[in-house]
């Protein structure tokens, strides 16, 4: 199996994990707060352990504990017993099926739809990543021992890269290359380089040879382009249209080093309280992004080959972008599958007038 593909596998079982752990999380504070008689409540939370806490809570505040955590326990359990025997993660998703089932049945019966609509929706959401998890786990059944070895060790140096290019004070390039002896670095796909590595034809990182990257001329016409070809989507931002808050946070999240010497084209804020803090930043220069739970990353514009969907999901997906030179990145798109295809779409056409009709400097 491809060590690539082999790491994507291994990317979506540990987001199942996580968000196993935050149904873990979220359903214990539920119980918590119920239990202290406080009027409030968290979605990503299972649904069977609070209705039985709340049946035993009739009788007895103690009990009513008892029977909430001891089930959300054995979320617990498969939580902890999936990181050793992976196997675990489809038991968990079997036991969210059922929860998913008795509370559909439980809506029936108390005609509690528009209660309940946003607990359905973060149920489709989590059982979302624990079938991507179960499935990534079956692929990962036939990987031996040395494989996994490969990919941790594959992990652990780019989880190393990221460190340190995030603690590197960064000074960004001006248009005609001059550094002024600083450095400047790019987070997880890129090594730092100065003047000395402006004046080489390329530097070295994991066998690939990687040329500066261009910075794309906006004219009129590519501008014009740009606005006849954009699709208007929930959440993606173009140009001036961009908030100043949002830029400022996705900067900071998962952006510091973009420079002056780049226009900001698109901005897709992939929160759910609209900080932008995930998502992704087309420049003329780069293309930034960071999904939850991840560090960010960024690929020259210059460096992208193509962007692919392996396959839309209903509630969200993952655009694959590929590079000649061997490096990748996954943007994570938390929508429908139709406007996730909008926002696909709209990166996709961007990027394309960018490299086909514009000029490089």
């Amino acid at each position: 199996m491809d060590t690539r593909l082999m790491m994507n596998h291994a990317v979506r079982f540990n987001r199942a994990r996580n968000n196993l752990l935050a149904v873990v999380v979220f359903t214990t504070i539920n119980i918590l707060l119920l239990a202290f008689y406080i009027d409030l409540s968290f979605l990503f939370s299972a649904f069977v352990p609070q209705i039985l806490q709340i049946v035993a809570h009739e009788f007895n505040v103690v009990a009513g504990l008892i029977f909430g955590l001891v089930p959300t326990a054995f979320y617990l359990l498969f939580y902890a017993l999936s990181k050793k025997w992976r196997g675990f993660i489809l038991v968990a998703l079997i036991f969210f099926i059922i929860d998913a089932l008795l509370m559909v049945g439980f809506i029936l019966l108390t005609g509690l739809f528009a209660d309940f609509l946003f607990n359905i929706a973060f149920h489709a959401w989590i059982l979302y990543y624990l079938i991507t998890g179960t499935a990534a786990w079956s692929k990962l059944r036939a990987v031996t021992p040395g494989e996994i070895i490969q990919i941790q060790q594959g992990a652990a140096q780019q989880a190393q890269a990221e460190e340190i290019a995030s603690a590197l004070k960064v000074i960004s390039h001006t248009p005609d290359g001059d550094s002024n002896g600083e450095t400047e670095s790019y987070p997880g796909q890129f090594p730092p380089t100065g003047q000395q590595a402006a004046g080489e034809a390329g530097f070295q990182q994991n066998g690939y040879t990687h040329e500066t990257g261009n910075t794309y001329v906006l004219d009129d016409f590519v501008r014009t382009s740009i606005f006849a070809s954009f699709t208007s989507a929930e959440k993606l931002y173009l140009f001036n249209d961009i908030p100043y808050d949002k830029l400022e946070n996705a900067k900071n999240s998962y952006a510091p080093m973009l420079g002056a010497d780049e226009t900001v084209i698109l901005l897709y804020d992939d929160t759910v309280g609209g900080s932008a803090n995930e998502g992704f930043i087309l420049t003329t220069k780069h293309l930034y992004s960071k999904n939850y739970g991840f560090a960010g990353s960024a690929m020259y514009v210059s460096d992208i080959n193509d962007l692919y969907v392996p396959k839309f999901g209903m509630v969200s997906t993952h655009v694959t972008v590929s590079s000649a030179r061997g490096i990748g990145m996954e943007i994570h798109i938390s929508k429908t599958k139709a406007k996730a295809e909008e926002v696909y779409s709209s990166l996709k056409k961007v990027i394309d007038l960018l490299k086909t009709q514009a000029g490089c400097v």
